[in-house]
């Protein structure tokens, strides 16, 4: 890693990024997560780097629902900001 402050940057961008997925791409990864969750249990004993992908997986997944919640909060406050800052 030649710039741990890029990594850093990107880490905090990647919120950004996540809220950007369509949620029909979302829709179709919950609907295989779902589907699959008995075997991903076993995945560990398979592939220690498969389970580490699903890993990451399952939490950009809670991280899309946690964006998509706290986005549009962000947002009023952002509007509430300005128009306190107005009067």
């Amino acid at each position: 890693m030649k710039d741990p402050g890029q990594l850093i940057n990107e880490l905090k961008a990647y919120g950004d990024k996540i809220g950007k997925v369509k949620p029909g791409n979302i829709a179709k990864i919950n609907k295989i997560i779902k589907e699959k969750e008995a075997e991903f249990e076993k995945l560990d004993k398979i592939s220690k780097a498969a389970h580490g992908i699903y890993g990451w997986v399952s939490s950009t997944l809670k991280l899309y629902d946690v964006n998509r919640k706290v986005e549009p909060l962000r947002k009023k406050v952002e509007e509430m900001t300005v128009k306190l800052k107005e009067t």
